[in-house]
């Protein structure tokens, strides 16, 4: 599906303690755990970390209830549950993908939508934010790495990037998605 930027809140500024999100449903292969090391390692006035989603009780790979309330009473990493990504992703600077596998990430396409810097473990799924400003793939898995770009984003002049939105829409707009579907449908006739 595509993207209709009209419906999102843009981000106009970065807030002086930068704020990271993982954004995802709570399961073991999205790196959850991973992050709540992050944040723990990690710990700085410079940096507040939150975590967003819920679990996925239908699914084997599920975080455990008890996993949940362990990230509640994690003091680095604040839970937020849902969160309505339209209206509230813009009040964040930083989007982490910590992913082993991933379709296209469409969090990914949103966040560098509204503005944030993005930084995801590299797979088929994230490859295609290299082509933007304002992210970053780590090919390896090593937490260390994630810890030296938050820091540099930190440490970098934070400017939203107006030529990712236009990117976007002209090539992920729901729109385009659609006619590209319809140009497939009209060569297998």
């Amino acid at each position: 599906s595509g993207l209709q930027g009209n419906q999102y809140l843009l981000k106009e500024k970065f807030n002086k303690q930068l704020k990271i999100l993982l954004a995802g449903r709570l399961l073991e292969d999205k790196g959850i755990k991973k992050y709540v090391n992050l944040a723990s390692q990690m710990n700085s006035d410079n940096f507040k970390f939150y975590l967003a989603g819920e679990l996925d009780e239908g699914n084997p790979k599920s975080l455990t209830q008890r996993d949940l309330e362990d990230i509640k009473n994690n003091k680095f990493v604040e839970y937020l549950g849902y969160l309505d990504l339209k209206k509230e992703l813009q009040e964040y600077d930083v989007l982490i993908s910590l992913s082993d596998h991933e379709g296209f990430s469409r969090i990914l396409l949103e966040a560098v939508y509204v503005g944030l810097y993005c930084i995801a473990y590299k797979n088929s799924g994230t490859e295609f934010i290299e082509n933007f400003q304002n992210t970053i793939t780590v090919d390896s898995k090593d937490l260390e790495l994630i810890n030296d770009e938050i820091t540099n984003v930190l440490n970098t002049e934070k400017s939203v990037s107006l030529n990712n939105r236009e990117i976007i829409i002209k090539k992920y707009s729901t729109k385009n998605i659609a006619n590209s579907f319809n140009e497939i449908y009209k060569l297998d006739i």
